[in-house]
């Protein structure tokens, strides 16, 4: 396991890898090879690193289709 700093948060992050995608398929029942999880790593990372991203937006508490009753945010 690989410790990559990221400058916002001060603790270091483990980075996925093969091995610890195993574990990870084994606490959850599943039985993957390494070489399956080799190939399942940069996806994983990928949209681990999406993940973050979206979560950091400042979108406030409206839903993504916007108010359900018609109603803008400056309205509310």
């Amino acid at each position: 396991m690989v410790l990559v700093m990221d400058p916002i948060n001060p603790q270091p992050e483990p980075q996925l890898d093969a091995a610890m995608i195993c574990q990870l398929a084994q606490l959850a029942g599943l039985e993957l090879s390494p070489a399956r999880a080799a190939l399942l790593c940069a996806d994983l990372v990928a949209l681990i690193e999406a993940d973050r991203r979206l979560a950091a937006l400042d979108l406030g508490d409206c839903a993504a289709s916007g108010d359900p009753w018609g109603r803008s945010p400056a309205d509310a």
